[in-house]
């Protein structure tokens, strides 16, 4: 994920994490890169960098399909779709059992309709497209990459026309410890609550620092 920003949004995500001064946002599936480069158009907003092992033929690949590709931060950014991009693997953290943030839960983006949503994300970038279902006159649609859920919100009313990067989910293994963690560190943080999917809890995370709206979750495990 990179974030355009500066300290400020570097401290955000620490604070997120639960990191000393000085160490890396990195977490078991991805990792956040803090774009301090803010002279170009595309710098204003933040975007998903989907890793892959080959840079080279991942792009050649992507172009043949008509995804316009410039080189960015992390990477390459689609020049049609300024909230997506590819890059090399990013470096991944292992298992650490005193962080209580460990790991991207899934990745959510706004889309015109269905039709534009599935060519782009499982025609262009080859995501598995798993699920569709309706709520609200809002189709969800649910692509997996090889580490994380894409979920696509198609048709969102007052949506830009373009695709867009709505926000991002973190797997808390602790929601409670979290949330106190967060409160106490001065982060405005809703209450806990039951999330839309069966088995989940979920709290909102309102820090402007992070660049993008933000939701903990936790998968609860019932015996």
């Amino acid at each position: 994920m990179v974030v355009p920003g500066g300290s400020d949004t570097a401290r955000g995500y620490r604070r997120l994490f639960g990191l000393a001064e000085g160490v890396e946002p990195v977490v078991a599936n991805g990792a956040v890169v803090v774009d301090h480069c803010v002279d170009r158009p595309v710098d204003d907003t933040a975007r998903i960098v989907f890793g892959c092992g080959d840079l080279d033929r991942t792009r050649r690949l992507l172009e043949r399909r008509g995804l316009a590709l410039s080189p960015h931060a992390a990477g390459l950014v689609a020049r049609q779709y300024p909230a997506l991009g590819v890059g090399t693997r990013a470096a991944t953290a292992d298992r650490d059992p005193e962080r209580d943030v460990d790991r991207i839960d899934h990745v959510v983006f706004t889309a015109p309709d269905r039709v534009q949503a599935i060519a782009l994300f499982g025609g262009v970038l080859g995501l598995d497209f798993r699920l569709a279902q309706s709520t609200r006159g809002v189709e969800q649609l649910f692509f997996r990459a090889t580490e994380v859920v894409v979920e696509v919100l198609a048709g969102v009313e007052g949506a830009d026309d373009a695709v867009a990067l709505w926000g991002v989910a973190w797997r808390s293994v602790d929601l409670e410890t979290t949330r106190a963690r967060l409160v106490e560190s001065g982060v405005d943080v809703s209450e806990i609550r039951p999330g839309r999917k069966p088995g989940t809890r979920v709290v909102t995370v309102r820090d402007d620092a992070l660049g993008t709206a933000t939701l903990l979750i936790e998968h609860v495990r019932h015996a």
